[in-house]
């Protein structure tokens, strides 16, 4: 049995400009060795205190709980507090296949039903969460989760409040392709991709993480009733991304988009397209710097 400390945390958030906050015994925090702990996915949460800053809340985490609310919290003002380095009991009951205490880290935020997200939290959330998941060569389509869309019974939870998963991850993947964890404008190499490779089959509606000078190809799954594919491709720095679309063996067209800051492509997948040639069951994708790419399902 596997008992993982997160003592990792401290360097690898500041090595991308973050600024960390170590509370007293956070190192030796944690619930019991009796059972693993092995994180593979971050999940997020908003602590549900008052609007505003809530100073007191990482001593509420540490004193209320039987070990402590989550690893980590971050402030409004973008600070990661980090709380306990062990397991902590922050998902509770989940759905089959969802993270759980055992396989994930909590990270807290302080924002509550209703708040705006002030612009340096998110910002630092999605920045800190793309070093973490890089940390564990984990992509955020499988490794970001929100304490809602995990939580058992549905609906059962709420948090975080005002934010899509979706496009979280997102933001996240283009994060995690320039070299400060953070969109660079074209400043700085881009840091190694994880250690784990993309799957060469993702998951419907699954980001991917397209390493740089490797085609990647995906597969078109097959639009359900009153839905279309559409391909999306974005990158956080400039790039001149090939786009090869086939039917079976055949090539059916070959594009270059140029995409960057943190701006996307688009084509829609569908029969109707005739300047793809009808519609593709594949498509690879290439470009000499990373991207992010999937292949969504949208209302026709």
């Amino acid at each position: 049995m596997s008992y993982e400390r997160v003592l990792w945390l401290p360097g690898v958030l500041r090595a991308v400009g973050l600024q960390v906050v170590e509370h007293p015994g956070w190192t030796t925090r944690g619930l019991s060795t009796a059972r693993p702990f092995t994180p593979r996915a971050v999940v997020w949460h908003h602590d549900a205190s008052a609007p505003g800053d809530s100073p007191g809340v990482p001593d509420y985490m540490i004193h209320n709980f039987s070990s402590a609310a989550a690893q980590c919290w971050v402030d409004r003002a973008g600070r990661w507090h980090l709380i306990a380095s062990g397991r902590a009991p922050h998902t509770g009951a989940v759905l089959p296949g969802m993270p759980t205490n055992e396989t994930s880290i909590g990270v807290e935020t302080d924002h509550t039903t209703g708040e705006d997200w002030p612009p340096a939290l998110l910002a630092s959330l999605r920045r800190g969460t793309a070093a973490i998941l890089r940390h564990l060569g984990v992509l955020p389509g499988v490794g970001l989760h929100f304490h809602r869309t995990i939580c058992s019974p549905p609906g059962r939870k709420t948090d975080p409040d005002r934010l899509n998963l979706a496009a979280e991850r997102e933001q996240v993947a283009l994060a995690m392709t320039s070299a400060t964890g953070g969109p660079s404008r074209g400043a700085g190499a881009p840091l190694p991709l994880p250690s784990t490779p993309p799957r060469p089959v993702p998951e419907e509606d699954d980001l991917m993480l397209i390493p740089a000078g490797t085609p990647v190809t995906l597969p078109v799954p097959e639009a359900a009733p009153g839905t279309i594919r559409r391909l999306y491709v974005a990158a956080a720095d400039a790039a001149d991304v090939s786009v090869i679309f086939r039917q079976g063996a055949k090539v059916t067209r070959a594009i270059t988009w140029h995409v960057g800051d943190g701006q996307s492509a688009m084509a829609s997948l569908t029969a109707a397209n005739t300047a793809i040639g009808g519609l593709p069951t594949s498509v690879s994708i290439s470009a000499r710097t990373p991207v992010v790419a999937v292949i969504a399902a949208v209302p026709a």
